[in-house]
């Protein structure tokens, strides 16, 4: 190989890791624009915040459109570039994170939903452990995105493995909440019962949103690996 065909593809793999480079930036801007939504859905939630609500549904367009740009990227450096088996799994994961992330925003635009249709009633009691699940998810969803920029075995494996640990703690949670507001449908008013029914969606949005932030971990890993866990 002369020395200006060496040239070329030098300059043509920087070109590509820049293009990986973006895709992994704008994942993560993704990542962001989520976790605001998931933590402005659950302080509506408790404050009877309508107004934010109705921001979280309006702002998930902007989740889509960022999910659609991603998604074409992707294509494009599958199309154009041909990857070996390291790289094409670095997209192939990054179109099933984007596709996990854009869900948990979903999640994030139900709980506001819920909470539009709640009107300004104030809360049946005092919420405590629904905002606990969503600090725990917002937190598993974080620690899933840190692992899908290390692409490190060992790190990735070890974050994994904490996620699951922090899955099950969650759904210990979600049965928890289950439990008590199926008590008060029990023992409310209708009134009551319609909006711990509301309560009981909210939560299962969140025990979701843990699952899905641990299959980002999983893709995380499978980048490196090629092994889906």
């Amino acid at each position: 190989m002369s020395m200006d065909e060496n040239n070329d593809l030098n300059v043509a793999r920087q070109g590509f890791e820049g293009s990986l480079n973006k895709l992994q930036s704008d994942i993560l801007l993704l990542g962001d624009l989520v976790i605001q939504a998931i933590n402005k859905s659950i302080n509506s939630l408790k404050t009877r915040n309508i107004e934010q609500s109705q921001e979280v549904i309006k702002d998930d367009d902007n989740i889509d459109e960022l999910e659609t740009q991603i998604q074409v990227l992707c294509v494009e450096l599958i199309r154009k570039e041909a990857p070996l088996a390291s790289d094409l799994r670095r997209i192939v994961s990054a179109l099933q994170i984007v596709d996990e992330l854009e869900r948990i925003g979903d999640y994030a635009e139900g709980i506001a939903k819920i909470s539009v249709t709640m009107g300004k009633l104030v809360p049946i009691n005092e919420l405590v452990l629904i905002p606990k699940m969503a600090e725990n998810s917002v937190n598993m969803l974080s620690r899933s995105l840190e692992s899908y920029t290390l692409r490190d075995f060992s790190l990735c494996n070890s974050i994994l493995d904490e996620l699951r640990t922090k899955d099950k703690e969650i759904n210990l949670m979600h049965k928890q909440v289950q439990k008590e507001l199926l008590n008060t449908i029990k023992s409310e008013s209708a009134e009551g019962g319609e909006q711990a029914t509301y309560l009981m969606w909210a939560a299962h949005n969140l025990e979701r949103i843990a699952d899905r932030s641990k299959n980002i971990a999983e893709r995380s890993l499978f980048q490196v690996t090629g092994e889906i866990n």
